[in-house]
């Protein structure tokens, strides 16, 4: 079970994180690189303990950190098809957190 809790709170944390820095880019109208660059490592980190729930999400959380390093070249389509969006990637993990 610590391992679940372990890979849930790397996961929220990740996806909080993320979200949190949407809000400000789009208020800013801009992108913050140094953030960019934490939410990469953070995606990274969550993905390690989520292998051990959910190998998916992992790679899911993978795929995050890859869209970070460069945004520009992830299409909404591409976002989409890898079900990477944060929304979709926030509510599997609340299904996960239920079970």
């Amino acid at each position: 079970m610590h391992r679940y809790d372990n890979a849930l709170t790397a996961i929220y944390a990740a996806a909080n994180e993320t979200r949190m820095y949407m809000v400000d880019a789009k208020k800013a109208k801009r992108r913050n690189r140094s953030r960019e660059r934490k939410l990469v490592r953070l995606w990274t980190r969550a993905a390690v303990p989520a292998r051990h729930i959910d190998r998916g999400l992992a790679d899911r959380c993978l795929l995050k950190a890859d869209l970070w390093i460069d945004p520009n070249q992830w299409t909404p389509d591409q976002v989409r098809e890898f079900r990477i969006g944060i929304d979709q990637v926030y509510e599997y993990a609340r299904q996960l957190l239920q079970e």
